[in-house]
């Protein structure tokens, strides 16, 4: 019989914490005010950026449960779309050292654990 994998308390929190921040956002980003997150940019704030941040919740949902499941797909998912999402943040003018930093931090705790994950 297979032994079941115990999932690390900083594993739980975070997913804990992404299910709540995507019931959170996905109301915010159905209003036509969501627009507010292509306000910020230099680059034109047109509905990309707004169609790019639902496809961000989405794939990060997708790696919450994933890593709740300790599956390596997810832990290296996620920590490749943060790059991509950061890239893009970068380029549209709208990086943060702060998003940064927590994006890092939460990818270092990732990396801690993957070798745990099947």
């Amino acid at each position: 019989m297979e032994q079941k994998k115990k999932r690390p308390f900083l594993i739980s929190l975070f997913c804990i914490l992404g299910f709540i921040a995507f019931a959170l956002l996905i109301p915010i980003l159905m209003l036509d005010k969501a627009q507010f997150a292509g306000q910020l940019v230099k680059w034109p704030p047109e509905k990309w950026y707004q169609v790019f941040t639902g496809l961000t919740i989405v794939i990060n949902m997708f790696c919450m449960v994933g890593l709740w499941k300790m599956k390596k797909w997810a832990a290296y998912t996620y920590i490749g779309w943060a790059v991509v999402a950061q890239a893009v943040q970068l380029i549209v003018g709208s990086w943060s050292m702060g998003t940064f930093i927590f994006i890092g931090i939460i990818a270092g705790v990732i990396l801690l654990y993957v070798n745990r994950m099947d």
